[in-house]
């Protein structure tokens, strides 16, 4: 039973390297493995991060969308936030990603970046929830992003 376990843990860690992505700076949201370091399954912990636009006249974005966790244990790469065949970042709209990382620890801050591109590029975010298995963290916003760059926001 342990080995099965560990193994099914392993798969969960492969899977979610897989579906990483290579960060704002690409020019595309192509996919790639993120530099990993050396996570162990034991180490792998789940995030759930939940973007909340905001519900005013031409909140959504048609643009790509990144985040970054940071905590008292080290941050994240780029995370490329796109749910395949779905219109992410409508007005109004909760989309929720996940995402099996190395523990970060205590969520002390996210950056946003985006690339102001596509239709109606700007962006009215309400704020970013991250969450894992034992802690929740908030983190608000509500402005306007009407430009391509990082936003950083600390906890709640």
């Amino acid at each position: 039973m342990r080995i099965r376990r560990s193994l099914l843990v392993s798969l969960a860690v492969a899977a979610a390297l897989v579906g990483a992505a290579a960060g704002p700076a690409a020019a595309a949201p192509a996919r790639r493995l993120p530099a990993a370091g050396k996570m162990s399954p034991r180490s792998a912990t789940y995030y759930w991060i939940t973007v909340e636009t905001g519900a005013i006249d031409n909140a959504g974005t048609d643009s790509n969308v990144w985040v970054r966790l940071n905590g008292t244990s080290g941050s994240s790469t780029w995370l490329y936030l796109d749910t395949p065949n779905h219109d992410d970042f409508e007005r109004g709209s909760i989309d929720q990603f996940r995402f099996l990382l190395g523990n970060l620890g205590n969520l002390t801050s996210v950056d946003v970046s985006y690339d102001h591109s596509g239709n109606k590029p700007g962006w009215y975010l309400n704020g970013i929830r991250a969450e894992s298995l034992d802690s929740v963290w908030y983190f608000s916003y509500y402005q306007w992003l009407d430009a391509s760059g990082t936003y950083s926001r600390t906890a709640d």
